[in-house]
């Protein structure tokens, strides 16, 4: 048989091209080759899905073996983990100060705020309380509808105490503007 871009091209039955196959010792049909593979898929699921689950354990290798062996080592050592971490936290400042802003920070992405979002409304706002206006004297409290998980603006921590309290309800607000009005306040 000739090789190269010379050779006589040969057809299958059906009347395909046929080609070299992947080791190039012989000529096969593509197109046949994988209308019968995928007959043979259809006709064999359980084989396919016994195969596919060990082609996937071939590929995971040791990382399954490894998650496995982490967790159980995680388990075993949780106390002694976590009471180094302990220690750590209250005899080193820096390290109490980096997980203090890691909370922070996932603390106000939960609630739709952003540590930039935060530093632009304090300067929107110029450093004042939403609600009285007065400058913060600590660090302000990022409002939230809690519904709909978006952010409002930034209060003192009395204020958005407050509208805690009042579960966002502007009726109950003015409820309690007009019961402080009604006393003479």
């Amino acid at each position: 048989m000739k090789r190269g871009p010379y050779r006589r091209k040969e057809l299958c039955s059906r009347g395909h091209v046929k080609t070299l196959n992947n080791a190039g010792t012989r000529l096969v049909c593509k197109v046949c080759r994988e209308m019968s593979s995928k007959l043979w898929k259809e006709n064999n699921p359980e084989k396919v899905e016994a195969y596919q689950r060990k082609s996937n354990d071939a590929k995971l290798g040791n990382r399954h073996t490894d998650l496995v062996y982490m967790q159980a080592y995680y388990e075993e050592h949780k106390e002694k983990q976590l009471g180094s971490q302990k220690e750590r936290y209250k005899n080193d400042p820096e390290f109490r100060q980096r997980m203090l802003i890691r909370t922070r920070i996932a603390a106000l992405k939960r609630i739709g705020w952003t540590p930039e979002s935060v530093e632009k409304s304090k300067v929107e706002q110029e450093n004042r309380c939403a609600i009285c206006s007065e400058v913060f004297t600590s660090t302000p409290h990022a409002d939230h509808d809690h519904q709909a998980g978006k952010a409002r603006g930034l209060l003192c921590g009395s204020h958005n105490r407050m509208l805690g309290l009042a579960q966002d309800d502007p009726k109950i607000l003015e409820a309690a503007a007009a019961y402080l009005r009604k006393w003479g306040k």
